[in-house]
């Protein structure tokens, strides 16, 4: 099996599995499944909606929900196995914050301050999410990196 069809089966898994996000619209899963599916427009409308407060954020079990203590405990194989998942999600993470910043700075470019401010504090409570999530460092880094992006988004809103 390559490499491709290994990381799209466990991205599938965790969007099937390991996401919960529970919140408005079904939360993280649904919109993560209307962005692989390619509806664009409905997963970014899905984000901006979603209570991003809600907890847990991700599914007690999976690889992403793991702390960085237990993730080092683990056999290095099953290390590198959860990595991997792990990975993965990170990619799955910052394409849909990237997608929601850009649907942001479209709107504010349309001088659609509303909307573009909705998006922005979306992904800023997205990031924060994610950083606080207690999971493994790499998407502790990542959520506080989604969440500086989101600052600079509302910066330039003069928030």
């Amino acid at each position: 099996m390559n490499t491709r069809i290994l990381l799209t089966s466990a991205a599938l898994a965790l969007v099937s599995l390991g996401l919960t996000g529970c919140g408005k619209k079904g939360g993280l899963p649904s919109v993560l499944a209307a962005w692989q599916q390619g509806d664009k427009p409905a997963a970014t409308r899905g984000f901006v909606e979603t209570d991003w407060k809600a907890r847990p954020v991700f599914a007690p079990g999976t690889a992403a929900a793991l702390t960085e203590a237990q993730f080092q405990a683990l056999a290095a194989p099953d290390r590198d196995a959860k990595l991997k998942e792990v990975l993965v999600q990170v990619q799955l993470l910052r394409e849909l914050a990237a997608a929601v910043m850009k649907a942001g700075e479209d709107a504010a470019a349309k001088n659609d301050t509303a909307e573009a401010r909705k998006c922005f504090t979306a992904v800023k409570e997205y990031g924060a999410a994610i950083k606080g999530a207690g999971s493994v460092e790499i998407l502790t880094l990542v959520g506080r990196a989604i969440k500086n992006v989101a600052d600079k988004g509302l910066a330039k809103l003069g928030s």
